[in-house]
This record gives C-alpha cells, sequence and structure tokens, in this order.
C-alpha cells in the first residue's frame, strides 16, 4: 500500500507476527515521554513505511507499550493522491497511551488488514465516529473527533493490539483456523524466497 520510507532515517524494527503469544496481550501505559519513546515512535513510523501498512502499535515489533503511529495521509503523498482530503493534518499521528472516550452507536464495516497477520483481511464492524484522547510526540494531551471512514477504523485497529485484540478475533474458531493456513502458507513462501535471496 506505500513506498519505502523517504521522510524518517530511523531503522525499522522487525514485526512480531502471528501466532506470537505478545500480540494477545495488553500493553501498559507509558509513564513518560523521553528520548527513547521518541525514538521508538520514529522507528515504528519506519516501520509502517517499510512494510507497507498505513499504522502500527508497539506490540508488533515486541514492544509491549501503549505507542500507536498512524501515516495514512504520507500513504496519499507518497502514491501521489493528493486529491484525496488529508485525514490528519498531513503529518503522522503518533499517540501514546490512547484511549477511545467516545464512540457511536452508528457502524460501519470495513475489510482490515494487519501486518502483523500478513496476506489476511477480515471484514471488522466498528463504530463509525469516535473520539480519542491521547498524549502526541511533546507529551502533550490531545483529543482527536473522527468522522467516519480509514482513520477512524485504523485507530481503532492499533487501540485493539494495545489491548491483545488482534482482527482474527473478530472471526469464528473455524474461519480462523482457515485465515492461520493462509498466513502459515505465506510465512513458508516468504521464507523460501529470503533463502533464494542469500544464496544469489
Amino acid at each position: 500500500m506505500i513506498i519505502m520510507d523517504t521522510i524518517t532515517q530511523a531503522k525499522p524494527y522487525n514485526l512480531v507476527l502471528v501466532p506470537d503469544v505478545r500480540l494477545n496481550q495488553k500493553s501498559v501505559d507509558v509513564l513518560e515521554i523521553n528520548d527513547e519513546i521518541k525514538e521508538c515512535m520514529d522507528r515504528l513510523l519506519a516501520t509502517i513505511h517499510a512494510n507497507q501498512g498505513i499504522g502500527i502499535s508497539a506490540v508488533q515489533v515486541g514492544i509491549m507499550k501503549r505507542i500507536v503511529v498512524i501515516d495514512i495521509d504520507g500513504v496519499h503523498k507518497k502514491l501521489e493522491q493528493d486529491h484525496i482530503p488529508g485525514m490528519h493534518g498531513g503529518k503522522p499521528l503518533y499517540m501514546v497511551n490512547p484511549e477511545l472516550i467516545e464512540k457511536s452507536t452508528e457502524l460501519e464495516t470495513m475489510d482490515e488488514g494487519c501486518m502483523s497477520v500478513p496476506n489476511v483481511y477480515v471484514n471488522v464492524t466498528r463504530s463509525a465516529e469516535i473520539k480519542v484522547k491521547y498524549l502526541d510526540y511533546e507529551g502533550k494531551e490531545q483529543t482527536l473527533k473522527v468522522e467516519k471512514g480509514l482513520l477512524s477504523a485504523c485507530i481503532q485497529h492499533e487501540i485493539d493490539h494495545t489491548n491483545g485484540v488482534i482482527i482474527l478475533d473478530y472471526l469464528s474458531p473455524l474461519k480462523r483456523q482457515m485465515q492461520m493456513k493462509k498466513v502459515e502458507k505465506y510465512k513458508k513462501l516468504l521464507q523460501r524466497t529470503e533463502e533464494k535471496e542469500n544464496l544469489s
């Protein structure tokens, strides 16, 4: 969905993939936004860009802290889709300790993918409109009201991650098992590709 990162020089993390048990564990609150946390956010942004995503939670790289980074606007810019209105001001959206404080009764269903669940898309029904409270990159408290659409679904998806919930959890046990087979097939294909590259 997006091209390699050209904005930040930070080093991307390696992704944590299902069935890693950490993906089903709750993350802990960040007590202080210091240089270490900022570096983490920078590297999370680089990880999004390097893995063709639009959002990520720290647990997806094995860091059990409530940190979310989203860059939907960056995707549109890189794909030269400037005619699409910016969803979050044209800059990456950094959310530390994000908390949903309002959710609409109106629902919206979207086909969602996840970097930690490769090659799988799941129809997930969520609140259409939300209001979220969080700390920004500088540690200032912010609230953001989001109308229905991709940004709303993305924020809820990433907050799910901080609570140990992944898109497979929205499926029945049988469908979850079927999707996990697709993941394992993809991972084996990826491993064979990497082995060939190492030999060449």
